[in-house]
């Protein structure tokens, strides 16, 4: 949604078909081998007998306040956070410009299985795609060294009126 919204629809179309064949290339001869066990596997951790477990609001009804739902309660959240966020970025694009780097998150935070390696990269992603960290071009990054070669110095100048081994005065 992010290169829809900045590029166009006809470069989203084209990347998405990058991400498909990228995706899709690796995986191709597991699929074509066995494919009931290829899909298997990717279900495993929505649709398979893995215990809740996470650092998100599956936490709260393991150890907190709140009782544990069943699985399927937690895979609505999900599904239905991940629509009202995806319309969010859609309508308030420009409020919101870092949305796109973390939405993407939250419905991981209300899965089954939060697990906290899924959240690791958070703090990246957001320094990634804060405006003020970012420098855009060549130029830019030369003009900013250049200006800050004639900053004013935190660091305190040596002293000057200290006796020298040469010194006369002892």
């Amino acid at each position: 949604m992010a290169i829809w919204k900045r590029s166009g629809r006809a470069e989203a179309i084209r990347r998405a078909a990058i991400v498909a064949i990228a995706a899709l290339a690796p995986n191709l001869p597991f699929i074509v081998a066995n494919p009931d066990a290829f899909f298997d596997g990717i279900a495993q951790p929505m649709l398979g007998a893995f215990a809740p477990y996470g650092v998100g609001f599956v936490r709260l009804g393991l150890d907190g306040p709140f009782p544990l739902l069943p699985r399927a309660v937690y895979g609505a959240l999900s599904a239905v956070s991940l629509v009202a966020l995806l319309v969010v970025l859609w309508r308030f694009w420009r409020r919101v410009p870092i949305g796109a780097v973390i939405f993407p998150f939250v419905p991981l935070y209300l899965a089954w299985r939060s697990l906290q390696n899924y959240f690791g990269s958070i703090p990246l992603l957001a320094m990634a795609g804060d405006d003020e960290l970012i420098v855009g071009t060549a130029g830019e990054r030369r003009e900013a060294s250049a200006l800050s070669a004639f900053a004013a110095s935190t660091t305190p100048a040596p002293a000057t009126s200290a006796a020298s081994p040469r010194s006369s005065a002892l």
